[in-house]
């Protein structure tokens, strides 16, 4: 058979390894697989390249200028070097005019510790500064209830207009100004009008943007991290709870991570508040006398327990139903049934997930034979045609509306 040449791949050398990557692949993206971190700060997998930044920049072989590798796709045979001396100074004379101007504020910054900034500083720059001139300034502005913004530790990289436009399609920031001058602003002279999803918290690498909900709260390296399901809704985003001393101290979702893919609503990053509600209860009661009482877990349980066994015994496992809360987990769902079938033994037993979906349920047992959808979440973002009825998607599910944004955006859909 003959030779074929194969199209969708091509081989490039970075840093003296060679490797296979689709073609298409940008350089940065090539070099993250090959183990080698490329400094950068305007670039990000979600969003389109926009190269403002410069401090991507490396030497690729028979090309005369340094080249942007968050915007240069691989060729094959491509030769790249991203630590040779000339890539390095490329990389300081960046910095030095983003630090001529930044604040030394590393101390009260909540973003210190997990900076990219400050990281490529320790990297890459000396511990002191040719600037003598007067740093420039701007003033300080009430953003809103929820962000913080500070434009001072700004580094211009659009990362959060960029965002606001291309993945939430609000459009809610854009940058005004030009050069070192380039501040973010909201529009009209009010306070910040968006969704509030948090995205631009999240996605700036600097402290620019912040949350003010958990301002002077804590260090990085303070907090506990433990990785769950979101609740609010169906859609079942993956997130990241920190906590410090048993007390939440902020939520947020890591790309490439679950179906949401680190993007989430403002009920997922901004809600978490409500697990300390006062109205919440925390502890298990018990009923005595008319009057409900605080209990320990193990009287609460032994309780239950005695009950359900006098009830089985009188009246026999049909007397009992079960009825669960649909913002429980697929395996909290699972123990429920096991234990309602096996342990009481009745198959009494129903979730507040069908209510008001009875209907829908039926006719997708009409239509297509299975009450089941038969498409992925992720179907969705490539669809062609879409058809809502009765429903305000980016309310009642915010990451599916955001899928089905990216297909109008990406493929047309109608």
């Amino acid at each position: 058979m003959p030779n074929t040449i194969d199209t969708d791949t091509v081989r490039v050398t970075i840093d003296g390894q060679t490797l296979t990557v689709p073609t298409g692949t940008l350089v940065i993206e090539a070099a993250r697989q090959a183990g080698v971190m490329i400094p950068h700060f305007c670039y990000h997998p979600k969003l389109k390249p926009d190269a403002n930044c410069r401090m991507c920049l490396v030497e690729i072989e028979k090309v005369p200028k340094l080249q942007t590798s968050c915007s240069t796709p691989v060729a094959n045979g491509m030769v790249v070097r991203t630590a040779t001396t000339v890539v390095n100074d490329a990389h300081k004379s960046v910095l030095e005019f983003i630090l001529a101007n930044h604040p030394l504020d590393c101390p009260v910054c909540d973003q210190g510790g997990r900076c990219d900034l400050q990281d490529f500083s320790h990297q890459y720059t000396p511990t002191t500064s040719r600037f003598i001139e007067i740093k420039r300034v701007f003033q300080k502005e009430y953003f809103s209830p929820l962000i913080e913004k500070e434009m001072n530790r700004c580094v211009q990289c659009l990362r959060c207009v960029r965002y606001c436009d291309e993945v939430m399609d609000v459009k809610a920031l854009a940058p005004v100004g030009r050069g070192t001058m380039t501040e973010i602003k909201h529009f009209g002279s009010h306070e910040l009008d968006c969704e509030f999803c948090g995205g631009c918290v999240q996605i700036c690498p600097v402290g620019a943007i912040t949350s003010r909900l958990s301002m002077y709260e804590f260090r990085p390296w303070m907090l506990k991290r433990a990785d769950t399901i979101c609740t609010y809704c169906g859609d079942g985003c993956r997130i990241t709870i920190q906590a410090k001393a048993n007390q939440i101290i902020e939520v947020n979702s890591e790309y490439g991570v679950g179906r949401n893919n680190g993007d989430l609503c403002p009920r997922g990053f901004f809600g978490y508040h409500v697990s300390t509600h006062p109205d919440r209860i925390m502890q298990p009661m018990i009923r005595r006398n008319g009057v409900l009482v605080t209990a320990t877990w193990e009287e609460a349980l032994e309780y239950v327990a005695e009950t359900c066994i006098a009830l089985k015994l009188k009246h026999g496992p049909q007397a009992f139903a079960g009825l669960i809360t649909s913002r429980c987990t697929n395996e909290d769902l699972y123990v429920f049934q096991k234990f309602m079938r096996l342990v009481i033994g009745t198959n009494n037993i129903d979730s507040s997930a069908r209510y008001g979906q009875v209907n829908g349920v039926r006719a997708l047992r009409r239509v297509q034979g299975t009450h089941r959808w038969t498409v992925t979440f992720e179907d969705l973002s490539s669809a062609n045609a879409l058809l809502l009825v009765g429903t305000n998607v980016t309310e009642t599910n915010p990451i599916t509306g955001l899928r089905i944004k990216e297909a109008v955006k990406k493929h047309g859909a109608s």
